[in-house]
């Protein structure tokens, strides 16, 4: 059997190491500044970002070893090329704060084993929506900050044919289960020491950067720690997967290498069992039919876009390609550590987007592998979203009809009593949830309540009610744009104050937790997801 590679082909164009935390903007134009003074930069080394790099595309000279660039040295090296003494250690993952001018930042830029960023300010995390899985709900590349899915993929399995998984990241603790691992025996997959199947795996299911964050991973681990493997050892993981699991499910392959008959059969059997199968279409700029399992007939391909849906140069294309997804600046889960995220590029990215609108489907109802990929097919062209490839063209994936939300109206009326209520109608296809959010003009006071909507689709419009203290209040339809601002007037009560909130994946739900106003200000963040979202409607002035 022929060795295969995760390079471009099986993983990521590039990777980088992200915080949790969000940065500060840079210059419009994307510029540094070019101040003489020093700057404070952060440098650490990137062995993994060069191991997935096909040598024969990188431009920037070929794999770098993390033998051939030991740890923990960052500092000593920086040192060393360059004559700057840290101003901090980041012991945990070797790298070093310092000061550098224009001079010394090119010459440590110019050696491919280092990231050199800038130490810019961060502020609050805003938790904002990755742009991938905010992309998947729209017609066009502008972006709207919501995910107006009605599933979440929850009860339903995919299967993450990869590198391993880190069960243990924040983004997936308690949602992995024992896999299969063709390396170590007492894994179950459950490990991940090449880092690439913990990020697919997050993009599918991760809490807050995933598109289907109620799944269920199963790792199927058949690359070893540099990211090699053999088509036996997919086609063997295909057949644990058919001999251990019960059909429906979601197969993801985000690897690839040489045509092979073998895998091809093995894709169409878990196909013909109730399977679907998702690849990555690979990262060479060539044809999809002269890889395996890109070109396998029972697989939906995908290719990648960047934010502007125009199709990623390095991404295969031709007519083994089903459709194309985000792909470009991905942020996903960091298997070095337990809680960070990183971003990579690649194919491999973009297949799990459409792996975890599957899941949705199956979740849905629609469990027929023909029938799963027959209307992500349709949602796409109906969405009609057609992207150049250079020797033709492909539709961008998007959210189907069948799993995304809708509401259509919201009217909203006060009746003015001692005690004021506020009556809420909304137009829906599904069950949401209607936020109040208001209160008597004030800095600190505000009053809160909440009444769950239940939208029938027989006739789709339902009454949400509150009682209210006086004042001016905003009611909003968690999760989408529709709010109304209204005023109610009558004995002052008790004020109240919103500090947090979350939004659930299970119906279009929004959690408050209310506090009493004197109480300091924490955030109260709580829910099964952790998929936290900004205040709307803070109180009216």
């Amino acid at each position: 059997m022929r060795s295969w590679l995760l390079r471009l082909v099986a993983g990521s164009v590039f990777a980088t190491a992200v915080s949790a935390l969000t940065l500060g903007a840079t210059p419009a134009d994307g510029s540094e500044a070019t101040s003489v003074e020093p700057q404070r930069y952060v440098v650490m080394e990137s062995p993994e970002a060069l191991d997935e790099v096909d040598p024969a595309v990188a431009r920037l000279g070929g794999a770098i070893t993390a033998a051939s660039f030991p740890q923990p040295t960052v500092a000593d090296q920086v040192a060393a090329v360059v004559g700057a003494g840290p101003i901090e250690r980041l012991e945990t993952i070797d790298a070093a704060v310092v000061e550098l001018t224009a001079e010394q930042i090119e010459t440590l830029r110019a050696d491919p084993r280092l990231i050199v960023e800038r130490d810019i300010e961060v502020g609050v995390a805003e938790n904002e929506l990755p742009w991938g899985v905010d992309r998947l709900d729209q017609t066009s590349p502008e972006l709207d900050g919501r995910f107006a899915a009605r599933f979440d993929g929850g009860g339903v399995r995919i299967f993450v044919v990869d590198s391993g998984v880190r069960a243990d990241h924040q983004q997936l603790a308690g949602r992995v289960v024992d896999g299969f691992d063709l390396f170590d025996e007492t894994s179950s997959g459950t490990t991940d020491c090449h880092g690439h199947g913990t990020h697919v795996a997050s993009v599918v299911a991760g809490n807050t950067v995933g598109v289907a964050p109620g799944a269920t991973i199963v790792p199927v681990r058949v690359l070893d720690c540099s990211g090699q493997g053999h088509t036996s050892g997919v086609a063997r993981a295909v057949d644990w997967i058919i001999a251990n699991h019960e059909a429906p499910g979601v197969i993801n392959m985000s690897i690839g290498g040489e045509p092979s008959d073998v895998l091809d059969a093995a894709i169409a059997r878990a196909h013909a069992v109730g399977f679907v199968v998702v690849a990555a279409a690979g990262n060479s700029a060539d044809d999809a039919c002269e890889t395996s399992p890109a070109r396998a007939a029972e697989a939906i391909t995908v290719g990648a876009v960047g934010r502007n849906d125009v199709y990623a140069s390095w991404s295969n294309k031709g007519p083994c390609v089903d459709m194309a997804a985000p792909g470009l600046a991905i942020v996903g889960a960091n298997a070095r550590s337990g809680v960070g995220l990183r971003t990579m590029s690649g194919t491999s990215q973009a297949a799990p987007h459409v792996a975890a609108l599957a899941a949705m489907l199956i979740q849905s109802g629609v469990v027929d592998p023909a029938a799963v990929a027959a209307e992500l097919e349709a949602a796409a062209h109906s969405a009609g979203v057609v992207v150049a490839t250079g020797d033709g063209a492909v539709v961008v994936a998007t959210l189907p009809e069948r799993v995304r939300h809708h509401v259509s109206s919201l009217d909203v009326g006060v009746a003015e009593s001692p005690t004021p209520v506020i009556t809420a109608s909304v137009t829906t296809d599904a069950d949401v949830r209607v936020l109040l959010v208001g209160g008597p003009e004030g800095p600190d006071s505000a009053s809160a309540s909440e009444a769950v909507v239940v939208a029938r689709p027989t006739d789709g419009t339902a009454l949400a009610t509150f009682a209210v203290e006086p004042g001016r209040y905003r009611v909003q339809v968690a999760g989408f744009g529709f709010a109304a601002e209204v005023v109610a007037s009558g004995p002052a009560e008790t004020q109240y104050r919103i500090d947090g909130a979350l939004l659930g994946l299970e119906g279009v739900t929004l959690l408050i937790g209310a506090a009493p106003a004197d109480t300091p200000d924490g955030g109260l963040r709580f829910g099964p997801t952790g998929r936290s979202v900004d205040l709307v409607g803070s109180p009216a002035q």
